[in-house]
């Protein structure tokens, strides 16, 4: 069995532990997090991808009179909805099979990228950066947020890369978030946003 294919079974053990708190908290309407006020700030509309969102998508899907239609995807998506089958609940926010380094979306299609804690998780950061700019609409924003230095902290166990204000790094390689991207570090996370103002080739 590839890496990869372990990937796509391995269950973490915190989601093992969680699965029924997270069902409970998320698996309804509730309102988006503070930053909605900047990414869809004009719109009545708006299309998000989650991309490495977990078994449940803890994306708020409310926001003043928006109407906000959330795709929710991981790599994980199978072994998650096997994890969440014997509660026999229907997930809110459906979750599909998706790999960030290869997504199927066309490209322009969504209004918001969306990931927080996964983008560390792939081999190919650039690639799946690439794809989030690939798939962003002009005028749409890609959000990320990431815990500090992960790989180092789990010793490599599932992190490829430590993500820093100054950049992404698997100690090797260095990816450096700047045309169009802006970066802090609040302590807790380090938060980058990238607000696509024309379309880009790929």
């Amino acid at each position: 069995m590839s890496d990869c294919d372990k990937n796509k079974n391995d269950i973490p053990e915190h989601y093992k532990r969680r699965i029924k708190q997270l069902l409970h908290e998320y698996n309804r309407p509730f309102p988006g997090p503070y930053y909605f006020a900047r990414l869809l700030r004009g719109k009545n509309k708006v299309k998000i991808a989650d991309l490495g969102s977990g078994p449940v998508c803890t994306l708020g899907n409310i926001w003043g009179n928006v109407e906000i239609s959330i795709i929710a995807s991981d790599l994980r998506a199978e072994a998650y909805l096997k994890l969440i089958q014997p509660f026999g609940v229907k997930l809110v926010t459906p979750l599909e099979y998706q790999d960030m380094e290869n997504l199927t979306y066309e490209d322009e299609s969504f209004d918001v990228v969306h990931c927080v804690n996964a983008l560390d998780h792939t081999p190919d950061a650039k690639a799946a950066l690439c794809e989030m700019q690939r798939i962003c609409k002009v005028g749409g924003y890609i959000y990320l947020r990431h815990a500090h230095n992960q790989k180092t902290a789990h010793k490599g166990r599932g992190h490829f890369w430590d993500i820093k204000a100054e950049g992404i790094t698997n100690g090797i390689e260095t990816i450096k978030l700047e045309k169009g991207w802006k970066t802090i570090d609040d302590g807790d996370f380090v938060i980058s946003i990238y607000h696509k103002e024309k379309s880009v080739n790929f």
